[in-house]
This record gives structure tokens, sequence and C-alpha cells, in this order.
């Protein structure tokens, strides 16, 4: 059955993915993202979730940078927000608890140079938010990064927006 008012849900449907593409596109080329070591990570979650990860903190990074500014973020360690509590039975064996004693770290080295390729600023990070259980999310957000994310988002903005 041909709707002619699904023909203007799916042309907008196609540009807004072609638009989220273009901006990816876009902050791949100002910012890189790092993994050393993924395996020895801490508690990074799956490989999906890993590679998630470092778009969302391109796309993210980008939105701080000036034109021709480029940043390298190398992230050394991530300790997911929550942990496994085996010893509650096997019908918990894939239930991340939430409990203060788990909160979201990630570790990192960044670098940030100008068009010049000069560097402006660089350091070594290490995050941590102990006060993630007290931070105001969505109970219905299905994102299991949503922790990450915030801890990223509020490094960018401290480190950046200066």
């Amino acid at each position: 059955m041909n709707s002619p008012c699904l023909v203007p849900v799916l042309a907008f449907f196609l540009l807004a993915l072609q638009f989220s593409a273009e901006i990816a596109d876009a902050a791949s080329e100002h910012v890189a993202v790092l993994l050393a070591e993924p395996e020895n990570f801490t508690d990074a979650g799956s490989p999906y979730l890993v590679d998630r990860r470092a778009s969302c903190l391109r796309q993210s990074a980008a939105k701080h940078l000036s034109v021709g500014q480029k940043l390298t973020i190398n992230i050394t360690d991530i300790d997911m927000a929550g942990g496994y509590e085996p010893w509650h039975g096997p019908q918990f064996s894939d239930i991340r608890a939430m409990r203060d004693v788990y909160p979201p770290r990630i570790d990192l080295a960044f670098t940030l140079t100008d068009a010049d390729g000069d560097v402006i600023a660089s350091g070594e990070r290490r995050r941590r938010d102990v006060s993630y259980l007290m931070t105001t999310v969505s109970r219905i957000d299905a994102d299991p990064l949503v922790y990450e994310k915030l801890l990223v988002r509020e490094w960018l903005w401290r480190e950046f927006n200066r």
C-alpha cells in the first residue's frame, strides 16, 4: 500500500541520515580518538560500545575546537559506571548494578594543535564521577553510555571552554 504521506517522511529521514554522516565525517577530520590496548581496559563493555564511545567523543570534542585546530585523544583506560555482582546468582550475571562504589572512570591523554601543527595544550587526565548516581538522567534513557558521555562532556567543557 503506497501512501503519499510516507514519501516526505522517508525523504526527511534520508536527509537526516546524510546530515549526521556529514557531521561525523567533519568531526573525524579534526578529532582523532585512539585506544591504547583496549583489551586491557578495566571495563569498557563490548567492542560495539568501545567504537560508539569513540564516535561520540569525536563528535562532542569537535564542537569545542576553533577553525584549524586538531585534537588527538588517547584513551588509556575505561571503567563503565556500575559493576557486575555475580554473587547474587546466575540470573544476575548480565545485570550491571549501579552503586556508588562503581563510578564511571576514563583515563586519557590529549594533544591540541593549531593549524600550523604547534601544540596549544596537552596533558593526561584521570576523570571520575563519584557522584554519578546523583546526576539527573532520564530513568527511561536506555543508553548504556549515559554516565560516560556526561563525564566526557564535562571534561571537554572544563578543558576547552576557559
